[in-house]
């Protein structure tokens, strides 16, 4: 993986006439001028984020190194062969807050995901910390790995597995293999690139990956899977020879090959059960020699580093409820007072206007899928995740100083006698019905308000069904529309107020959108709106 500047999509060429700065796409070097490569279909950038060049390319998307308000970024694409349903907005929400919630030292940031196109042409961008330092896949380029090296790595690899298995629910990570352990320059290893919304199942039309054992072609992960991966890439490493390519086992010790062998078994069944077992069966083994080779004493001070900041994150925690690793914020954020604080990063600049002689850069336009930032800042600077951004309140009370009773109701077809305008007037007795297909419920506003919290409730009944999922949108002048949540709502949560908290955003028109099928029949009893003069946490202001 290139690590040097100046390839493809980093050079900006000044036009004949001086003011004109031209980009050239990050993937085929053509010169652009629109978001996107017309030959090729590469983005050239992505809000805040100018892509400087490819990484890599599969069958989901490109994954792009970028340049952003915070520095180096990686962009990992995903394309939608159709217009993405709630489930799977849901899905990369979902994905993300766990990802987000993770606190290794070992384990990148993850920042947000943007949005772009709209239908089938929907584009999504997951943003994520750039670690910089060479791939295991260059480094079994490079020779074999002696086995007191193979032991050293599979400790540090061992140590990863293992924090993830543990977590609740447990996170498998699907797709391990030498291009996704990236080591540091002080020799920590970081494992990167999680799946994106796909879970461990193989895409149609995608390869099988030797390093995914045979069962997770069918879409079964456990712990297990990450092990079966981290035995075919020991194997690599101590033979030279590519996976599933005909070479003489591997040079070690008989105790060696058993934990390889037992690590990369065909039948799940063989394999350790946990990254703890196959540790407590590797430790005999790896007892310190005499003379270490430099490789080893690299990985044993990876390990080091990785081990020492997570034993500071816990010390500080002990010492203060109010430190500790917390997600999408950078382990020097942890002696920052506060809850919510953060290390101050970088004065992002937001761009001025275009003199008369140069052309505005062009950007993919994008929005944000809800995820939260803190008050006051700006798309594009660090993001913090919203701790319980969807929460259900059953004893709660609707103000009267909230926003949406002061607006206009519309929808699609309703049952008759029971109209939109029911969801506004805080009457737990009166709710808007419909049947019809597609089902939507808009409310507008009569000026634009900035706005930070929003309470649904709602239901979705008809036989045999269990769960629902919609999607909330909003608009600046009612035309054009942004998905904000995708929600869920089962049938035990049936008509019990769902409040949602996102980033302060300024907002004219909300539109709630649902599926249904068959016989369904929808309920809204109340949507509420909160924000500016009217705190969903405060005192209750007459309007």
């Amino acid at each position: 993986m290139e690590r040097t500047r100046g390839g493809p999509g980093e050079v900006e060429r000044e036009g004949l006439e001086g003011g004109v700065r031209e980009l050239s796409c990050p993937a085929c070097a053509q010169p652009v001028e629109a978001p996107f490569c017309g030959q090729c279909g590469a983005v050239v950038r992505v809000g805040p984020y100018r892509i400087l060049r490819v990484l890599s390319h599969d069958g989901r998307g490109r994954t792009y190194l970028a340049q952003g308000p915070e520095g180096r970024m990686v962009l990992r694409e995903r394309c939608f062969s159709a217009e993405p349903s709630p489930a799977d907005l849901r899905g990369m929400q979902l994905e993300l807050q766990r990802l987000q919630a993770l606190a290794h030292p070992c384990v990148p940031r993850y920042l947000e995901v943007l949005l772009s196109g709209s239908g089938a042409d929907t584009r999504a961008y997951r943003v994520q910390e750039y670690i910089e330092g060479t791939s295991l896949e260059e480094d079994f380029a490079c020779g074999r790995l002696t086995e007191t090296e193979a032991q050293g790595l599979a400790v540090q690899v061992l140590g990863l597995l293992r924090y993830l298995q543990e977590r609740t629910p447990p996170l498998v990570h699907g797709d391990l293999k030498p291009s996704n352990l990236i080591r540091r320059a002080d020799g920590a290893l970081f494992l990167v690139d999680f799946g994106m919304g796909s879970g461990p199942m193989l895409p149609p039309g995608r390869a099988p990956s030797p390093y995914r054992p045979p069962e997770q072609g069918s879409g079964r992960a456990d712990a297990t899977t990450d092990l079966f991966a981290l035995g075919v890439l020991l194997k690599q490493g101590l033979t030279g020879a590519a996976p599933g390519s005909p070479s003489p086992p591997p040079a070690v010790s008989p105790p060696f090959a058993r934990l390889l062998e037992r690590l990369s078994a065909p039948d799940r069944r063989a394999r350790f059960s946990s990254a703890y077992e196959a540790m407590r069966a590797l430790e005999p083994s790896v007892l310190p020699p005499r003379r270490r080779t430099p490789l080893l004493k690299v990985a044993l001070l990876g390990t080091g580093v990785c081990l020492t900041a997570l034993g500071v994150g816990l010390f500080l925690k002990k010492l203060s409820p109010l430190s500790g690793f917390r997600p999408g914020v950078d382990v020097s954020a942890l002696a920052a007072p506060g809850p919510q604080s953060m290390a101050p990063g970088p004065p992002v600049r937001h761009g001025s206007p275009p003199s008369s002689r140069a052309r505005r850069q062009p950007t993919l336009p994008t929005r944000s899928m809800g995820f939260a930032y803190d008050q006051g800042q700006k798309p594009g600077s660090m993001k913090i995740p919203l701790q319980g951004m969807e929460t259900l309140e059953p004893q709660h009370t609707p103000k009267r100083c909230e926003w949406a009773q002061r607006g206009t109701a519309t929808s699609s077809i309703h049952v008759p006698g029971q109209e939109p305008k029911a969801v506004l007037d805080h009457d737990p007795d009166t709710a808007w019905h419909s049947t019809a297909q597609p089902t939507w419920l808009r409310v507008d506003l009569p000026k634009e308000v900035e706005l930070n919290a929003l309470v649904l409730t709602w239901a979705v009944t008809g036989p045999g069904r269990t769960s629902a999922e919609g999607i909330l949108e909003t608009s600046l002048d009612g035309r054009t529309w942004e998905p904000m949540f995708a929600v869920t709502n089962t049938a035990a949560e049936n008509d019990v107020p769902h409040l949602i908290q996102f980033a302060r955003r300024p907002i004219q028109s909300v539109r709630f959108k649902v599926r249904l099928s068959g016989s369904d029949l929808l309920s809204v009893r109340s949507l509420e709106l909160y924000g500016s003069g009217c705190s969903l946490r405060g005192p209750d202001l007459a309007p």
